[in-house]
């Protein structure tokens, strides 16, 4: 196991260099440099400070290259995708004794996006995401709750549907 995991390691570095080399040569670095520094002269103005050297050192400070610092830039992220866990229940399953049967009407037969009610649409699963189901739980329960999830994992649904 320890050897795959190398070799996964391994391999993103190399993917993650050409990806680097790409980006540098595309112009994007130049880029990132520009909306530093307007970003940092943009809050220094709004600051108002009198002092000049104060300005400068802050300027230093804010529009340092992504990650380095106090810079309005991050470090870029990489995310891996993953699969997100289904729930157990269908929206047929869901609907009257836990979803309104309105919404999930709405759900089914919306213009675009259709998510079938049922194990016999064979277009998309038809099971909510294990987390959206515990975010409805939530939300039924008045409880306040937290979702973070990677893109394309519905986080949207969590918080529209309830």
């Amino acid at each position: 196991m320890e050897k795959i995991a190398e070799r996964q390691f391994r391999c993103l570095k190399r993917l993650l260099i050409a990806a680097m080399t790409k980006i540098s040569s595309s112009g994007f670095t130049e880029s990132l440099v520009l909306v530093a520094e307007r970003a940092a002269s943009a809050v220094i103005s709004q600051g108002r400070l009198r002092s000049t050297s104060a300005r400068r050192a802050l300027f230093r400070r804010l529009s340092a290259g992504p990650g380095i610092g106090e810079s309005f830039i991050a470090d870029p992220v990489f995310e891996t995708s993953r699969v997100w866990r289904r729930s157990e229940r269908t929206l047929d399953d869901l609907a009257g004794s836990f979803l309104e049967e309105e919404l999930v009407d709405a759900l089914v037969d919306a213009p675009t996006k259709r998510w079938p009610r049922d194990a016999d649409a064979p277009t998309r699963p038809v099971a909510p995401y294990r987390h959206q189901v515990l975010a409805w739980n939530a939300a039924r329960d008045g409880k306040s709750f937290l979702v973070t999830s990677g893109t394309g994992s519905g986080k949207t649904e969590c918080f529209m549907v309830p």
